[in-house]
């Protein structure tokens, strides 16, 4: 086959996708039902209804506020139209021998498609939705097509008779099959799987091996030859210091292993599926093992978990917070909280996601961070990567790439079940839809204005009455929390926990939750020592030049006697915050503070620290909540 007749063969395919696409009754576009309610489980075919019982998630998701507004400007201001806007994502391939482009095209440029595809996977999962299904139905048919002509998926310079493929393929293939059910990327993804069993045998097996892909790959297909090349690569995680397994059982803390730049976290993250592959408990022990490890030594105030890209070994050193770390951070959460259940990680993933993930996306959806800092400014990654721009390719770079799947992870974690009940673990305005331990269809709505303030009303809306288990995460922060069903106030829960409420749930049953959201804190060391992060929720606070503008750039003494920020309404228009208070300072001065996803998104100067020495920095340990210390007046802590 020809160039030219593959590149028809290719449009062929995504038109056929654009006037059949995908079927499932779900992904439909629509608006809200006559009840006020966002989706119509009437509409919702047998399918969706297998599908919605086999996962361990909601099956439908739709976020409203300040988090919806950020969903959305994802999938519009990028996701929609990142691939055609930036044509030299695969056609670099195509132009292989034919225009030297190798000066602007490095290996690495091979990932930025596969992860894009990746992180749309979770977005898919929300709403379903039809556009990003077509959108991405092209990027497998063109990968497919780059195949049958040249055996590759990337652009090879050298001529090499078996040039390399990213093993980010692989992964971005299997997960998107995963979601969307596709038959096409389902015979990428196998096709990918025989490429890498090729090259083991023909060139062995070097350390960009797509392990958890394949450990994914032999758990959707019970192929056996993916199962024996899935055993090859663990034996070849040991001389390549990737045997986390092993370094787990040892007691090796992941910023000791010999694979600890943010890249690998996914590697980390593979320890679920592969024990599952397997049928070995102790992968997955040393999968939360290994986050518990991230935790205690490297995850920062913001929720980040590299400096400079990689493990330091401590949550104080200078360096860079990468885009690309947060996402994989949250990736590895959510896979970890989801398989164990543990709502402490899912305190820990609410953390990076209001934090991390949202502080290094535009507003707009338009542009991502590189790096998200402490205190400063936040720098577009097409300014501080423009030497990852290439013609053709202009807004991509490995962040720009891997950043919608810090959105989609929400898809992972939001609201999860099991064969006993529901647990929810997403506080915001939305709407979910998930199958109940029978296997009808629920549909749980929350109206709140959280993280602005505490009070969480969530209505159940089983299609039949039903008896099962509703766990209501109470996270660590919340000392004081008070839960009522159809306003009867049950026992006070614990913090740190799941709350179970076993009933028979009718239609209209609502549960109310009031969060307590009073101050907390973490007394820094070493460059930061006598200064302290403040959180409000999951949410960590931030003094922004804009709603300061008489703010001299100086660290804002607090004094935690007198510390009691109120909520306030911005009148600066947009960019709009989540949570904006007005407080005093130590010097009973009245400042302003805003959640750090909003701070610096003008362009203005920012900082999340604040001088004080009533607190002493916490002893880090494993179960140990650092970011949640408390001013006791005349003790301290």
């Amino acid at each position: 086959m020809n160039k030219k007749a593959i590149r028809v063969t290719a449009f062929l395919i995504c038109l056929c996708l654009l006037t059949g696409g995908c079927d499932n009754a779900a992904a439909q576009n629509r608006e809200d039902t006559s009840d006020g309610a966002y989706f119509d489980l009437s509409e919702l075919d047998s399918k969706d209804r297998e599908d919605a019982a086999l996962k361990g998630t909601q099956y439908l998701a739709h976020f409203g506020g300040y988090v919806g507004a950020r969903v959305d400007a994802n999938l519009k201001n990028w996701l929609y139209d990142a691939y055609e806007s930036n044509p030299l994502m695969l056609d670099s391939v195509r132009q292989n021998g034919e225009t030297d482009i190798a000066g602007q095209v490095d290996f690495w440029f091979g990932m930025f498609t596969p992860c894009l595809l990746r992180g749309a996977a979770g977005c898919y999962e929300m709403e379903r939705d039809p556009v990003l299904y077509e959108k991405m139905e092209r990027i497998v048919a063109d990968a497919l097509a780059c195949l049958d002509e040249y055996g590759s998926l990337e652009y090879d310079a050298e001529g090499e008779e078996f040039p390399l493929i990213n093993p980010s393929w692989l992964n971005g293939a299997i997960e998107w099959y995963m979601s969307s059910s596709s038959p096409a990327a389902l015979e990428l993804s196998i096709r990918l799987g025989d490429y890498y069993i090729e090259q083991a045998e023909t060139r062995g097996i070097n350390d960009t091996m797509p392990i958890g892909g394949i450990a994914q790959l032999y758990l959707e297909t019970g192929e056996a030859r993916f199962y024996q090349l899935l055993e090859k690569y663990i034996l070849a995680w040991g001389w390549t210091g990737g045997d986390y397994k092993n370094a787990a059982e040892n007691g090796v803390e992941y910023c000791e292993t010999l694979r600890n730049n943010w890249e690998n976290v996914f590697e980390v993250a593979a320890l679920g599926p592969i024990g599952e592959a397997l049928g070995d408990s102790g992968y997955e022990d040393a999968l939360q093992y290994m986050v518990e490890s991230i935790i205690l030594t490297d995850r920062r105030s913001t929720g980040a978990n590299t400096t400079a890209e990689g493990a330091a070994g401590s949550p104080y050193e200078a360096g860079s917070a990468e885009t690309c770390g947060n996402v994989s951070w949250a990736y590895l959460l959510a896979e970890a909280a989801g398989r164990a259940k543990r709502s402490d990680l899912i305190d820990e993933l609410e953390l990076t996601f209001w934090n991390a993930v949202l502080g290094a996306q535009d507003m707009a959806g338009r542009w991502w961070t590189y790096d998200t800092p402490q205190e400063g400014y936040r720098v577009a990654s097409i300014q501080e990567l423009n030497w990852q721009a290439v013609q053709g390719a202009p807004e991509f770079s490995c962040c720009m790439s891997n950043a919608a799947l810090g959105i989609g992870t929400l898809s992972d974690w939001a609201l999860t079940r099991d064969d006993t009940g529901i647990y929810v673990n997403y506080f915001g305005e939305s709407e979910m839809v998930a199958a109940t331990p029978a296997g009808n269809l629920i549909r749980l709505t929350q109206r709140t204005g959280y993280p602005a303030d505490g009070t969480v009303r969530l209505t159940l809306e089983p299609e039949e009455a039903e008896a099962f288990s509703l766990n209501i995460r109470v996270p660590i922060w919340s000392e004081n929390t008070q839960i009522s069903v159809n306003g009867k106030r049950l026992e006070k829960p614990m913090a740190g926990g799941y709350y179970k409420i076993t009933k028979t749930w009718e239609s209209g049953d609502t549960v109310e939750l009031s969060l307590d959201m009073s101050p907390h804190y973490w007394a820094a060391e070493k460059t930061h020592l006598g200064q302290i992060s403040v959180y409000r929720g999951p949410i960590l606070l931030a003094l922004d030049s804009r709603f300061e503008p008489e703010w001299d750039g100086r660290a804002q003494a607090l004094d935690l006697e007198s510390f009691s920020p109120e909520l306030t309404v911005s009148e600066e228009g947009y960019p709009s915050p989540a949570v904006l208070l007005k407080a005093r300072n130590a010097a009973g001065e009245t400042v302003t503070l805003c959640d750090f996803a909003t701070a610096g998104q003008s362009g203005t100067r920012y900082t999340t620290w604040f001088d004080n020495s009533q607190l002493d920095p916490p002893r880090l340990a494993r179960g140990a909540c650092c970011w949640n210390q408390r001013f006791d007046s005349g003790k301290g802590e």
